[in-house]
């Protein structure tokens, strides 16, 4: 109630009693963790920095491109177009990142080893389609991508049902293993629905999404339209996220933490808008590089 203040007694479940203070009828706390599931927290060295500030060499920045023979799913951004933004970009123009391409599985794993402070951020232009070492280990391949995630890395699917079909080499052959909905569910993320045929709609920039893109990149999506079907779900399957850009039913651009500090980007809707998802992505990468992430969502 308004204008109530002292100490109150708050508990979540299967977690004891603790005192929070109530300052004029405001409770302010911190949501704990899922029950089993300990969240990944910033190290010290990194806490309150800007990846700009963080010690040691700069981290790059990478696009999987595997070559003509992985196609593009719901997508029509090729890897060139993203490495191309991204070398025109503030990030390596003005800070001086690397832009680096990322040619096989073997190659995304030594990423995934060392981490974000090495490589923070990458982005898998294949829209449904992501990379698996060997058939049948879609699970796997996920369970890398959301340690990467949780450990502070910045993961980016383009378009259609994320996780979707999983895309390995076998004696030097890409093979293809169906996934569907599965794959996001495997992470426990909600897939939104709607028709294949569906045809553009408005498109809208968050009072987040200005503070984040900035008033020449948000001015420029204001009013332009796209397909936002499988994107980002609201409501009570939504394990909770950021928005940047929505659309009038579901998110088109935001990001889940996954229980850590890092970021998984979906850009949602079959076929999306190129003069939307490219800079879009650009501009919140450039603000995420130079501001101290924040605690959640």
């Amino acid at each position: 109630p308004a204008g109530v203040s002292g100490t109150v007694r708050l508990s979540f479940d299967g977690t004891a009693a603790v005192p929070v203070a109530v300052k004029q009828g405001s409770l302010v706390f911190r949501l704990p963790g899922r029950p089993g599931q300990a969240r990944v927290e910033l190290p010290p060295a990194l806490a309150g920095k800007a990846p700009r500030d963080w010690p040691g060499e700069k981290p790059a920045v990478a696009v999987l491109d595997f070559g003509p023979a992985v196609g593009l799913g719901w997508t029509k951004i090729p890897p060139k177009s993203w490495i191309d933004a991204l070398q025109q970009s503030r990030l390596a123009s003005n800070h001086g990142l690397t832009i680096r391409r990322i040619a096989g599985t073997a190659e995304l794993q030594e990423v995934f080893k060392a981490g974000p402070t090495k490589c923070l951020a990458v982005i898998n232009p294949y829209g449904e389609g992501f990379p698996a070492m060997a058939p049948g280990q879609w699970r796997e391949a996920l369970d890398h991508i959301r340690d990467y995630v949780r450990c502070g890395g910045w993961w980016w699917e383009t378009g259609g049902y994320s996780f979707h079909s999983a895309a390995s080499q076998v004696n030097g052959q890409w093979r293809f293993d169906a996934v569907g909905p599965q794959g996001t569910g495997y992470l426990g993320l909600p897939g939104g629905g709607g028709d294949v045929e569906q045809t553009p709609e408005p498109l809208s920039v968050t009072a987040e999404g200005r503070a984040w893109l900035g008033k020449e990149v948000s001015d420029r999506i204001a009013g332009s339209a796209s397909t936002v079907n499988r994107a980002l779900l609201r409501g009570n399957e939504d394990p909770g996220h950021i928005t940047l850009v929505t659309g009038r039913e579901q998110d088109f651009v935001g990001a889940y933490r996954l229980g850590g500090w890092g970021w998984l980007w979906r850009i949602g809707g079959f076929y999306p808008n190129a003069d939307v998802a490219v800079p879009v992505t650009v501009a919140t990468m450039e603000y995420l590089y130079t501001h101290a992430p924040p605690l959640s969502p």
